[in-house]
C-alpha cells in the first residue's frame, strides 16, 4: 500500500497538466515534481555501509 498515492502522481500528472495548463500555479507544480522525485537515487543518496553483515542501504535525497 505505500507509494500509492505518489503512483497516482507518477502515472497522471504529465496528463494532468495538460489539461489544466494556466491554471496550475507554480508552486503547486515544483512540489508535485518534488514529491515525485523523492527519494530517486537519480538525484544523488547517500550510502549506509553495515560492518557487521556488509550490507548497504541507499537512502534517495529530498530535491
Amino acid at each position: 500500500m505505500r507509494g500509492v498515492i505518489k503512483q497516482i502522481f507518477v502515472d497522471n500528472w504529465e496528463k494532468f497538466r495538460e489539461i489544466n495548463k494556466g491554471k496550475i500555479r507554480a508552486n503547486i507544480d515544483r512540489e508535485v515534481y518534488k514529491m515525485i522525485n523523492c527519494g530517486s537515487l537519480d538525484k544523488g543518496f547517500i550510502e549506509f555501509n553495515c560492518e557487521s553483515c556488509g550490507e548497504i542501504k541507499r537512502v534517495g535525497l529530498k530535491i
